[in-house]
């Protein structure tokens, strides 16, 4: 077996045994883990050392008193947003959801959308002249403005309907959006109306957060 798959394959044993004291919910022992993953005691505590030394778990003595024997070595995972910058950020952003939610409602989280496309209009070189728009018709410089945004966020976006349409065929907020999808959705509505030249009040959109298929936005009455 080469170098490279053997630390493979140690990655995969590691990142089991993270599991599964992620996924316990308490302390395990050594013997815990290892009857969980079904590994060594040896290689059960190998990876539990590099886990520790990586800042991902902590471990502690045993609590107890008028017990006979050395007490036993606990470990319990840290919180995900303890060790990862991208689950800090999303444990952040679902906090923030639900602020935003309680306190302004939908109509806030369309406002918040409005400002972002007020920061991103600023940044842009011809972000177009208001007007009135035609609500049928949706202008070809809002189009292809709304579609450049899109794709730099990450939504992968893919015109249809004669340009009528949009499809999204990725969100990168897609975990926050199945469960808060009144504030993230909107959001995203609040954000494509604001780049509109006209008021963008006539653009809908269609969610799709199960996977079968992508979230429609309509541009045209």
């Amino acid at each position: 077996m080469g170098a490279g798959r053997e630390q493979s394959s140690e990655g995969v044993s590691r990142a089991v045994v993270l599991s599964a004291l992620q996924q316990a919910g308490r302390a395990l022992t050594v013997t815990e883990v290892a009857a969980t993953v079904q590994l060594s005691i040896a290689t059960t505590r190998f990876h539990l050392n590099r886990l520790e030394t990586d800042g991902q778990i902590r471990s502690a003595r045993e609590q107890r008193e008028h017990q006979p024997g050395r007490p036993r070595m606990l470990y319990t995972a840290r919180r995900p947003e303890a060790v990862d910058a991208g689950a800090a950020y999303q444990h952040l952003a679902k906090l923030l959801a639900e602020q935003l939610i309680s306190l302004a409602g939908t109509s806030g989280a369309l406002a918040a959308g409005r400002r972002w496309a007020e920061l991103i209009s600023s940044e842009l070189a011809n972000p177009g002249p208001a007007g009135p728009g035609d609500p049928d018709r949706p202008d070809r410089d809002d189009v292809h403005r709304i579609v450049t945004v899109l794709d730099d966020t990450g939504f992968s976006p893919r015109l249809s309907g004669g340009g009528a349409r949009i499809e999204l065929h990725s969100c990168p907020f897609m975990e926050l959006a199945r469960n808060r999808p009144d504030v993230v959705c909107t959001v995203h509505l609040g954000l494509i109306r604001g780049l509109m030249t006209g008021s963008g009040d006539g653009v809908r959109m269609r969610m799709v957060l199960d996977g079968s298929g992508p979230c429609i936005i309509r541009l045209a009455a």
